[in-house]
């Protein structure tokens, strides 16, 4: 007999975050590297990937286990509108 599936918090709680740990227990920093070209990718970007990458549980997650940097990439043209997005402000 099958059981319903887990809703999203027995889910979470049956969930263990991964360890960062290094055997020597150093903890080497994390690039996460993301690029658009072209304004509807940018937007995706900037309302769909960055907010994703904020997520609880993600980027701050990570940020919180190891030296963590975010580059993202786009055409020289868009540089304004992706660094005075409040996503982009966010991290």
């Amino acid at each position: 007999m099958l059981r319903n599936p887990p809703n999203m918090d027995e889910h979470k709680q049956a969930t263990t975050q991964p360890s960062f740990e290094s055997p020597s227990s150093i903890k080497l920093p994390a690039r996460v590297i993301t690029y658009a070209w072209g304004d509807a990718y940018v937007e995706d970007l900037l309302s769909l990937t960055i907010p994703a990458l904020l997520a609880p549980g993600n980027l701050p997650y990570l940020a919180s286990q190891v030296p963590c940097e975010v580059v993202m990439l786009t055409e020289e043209r868009l540089f304004a509108r992706v660094s005075d997005h409040s996503n982009h402000l966010s991290l």
